[in-house]
């Protein structure tokens, strides 16, 4: 299981930055990247991951809906693209992973 730490999440920035430091990556992101990016280099950390199924718990995703709705409707956009994609052998071109993202 994964633990992205929320509470400092507050914007696009300070959420990649959580995200740089929580989750696999790769490649690994820089400062002032994109939201494709974030969405590309997950998606390649997370199949690049050893486990067939992935937990990532997003600590106190409150934070960002409450000061950047915006950024974290963008960010939950991101997750289940990014969840799709790695549960379709299609995408993947060998075998799924079942990835659930919990927002508490």
């Amino acid at each position: 299981m994964y633990v992205l730490p929320g509470e400092t999440a507050v914007d696009r920035r300070s959420f990649l930055h959580a995200v740089s430091s929580s989750l696999p990556l790769d490649p690994p992101l820089v400062l002032h990247n994109s939201w494709d990016a974030m969405e590309d280099s997950l998606w390649q950390g997370l199949l690049d991951a050893a486990p067939e199924k992935i937990a990532i718990l997003w600590k106190r995703s409150g934070e960002l809906q409450r000061r950047s709705s915006r950024d974290f409707e963008t960010a939950v956009s991101v997750f289940i693209s990014v969840a799709e994609s790695l549960g379709n052998e299609s995408v993947t071109g060998g075998p799924t992973k079942r990835v659930i993202v919990l927002a508490a």
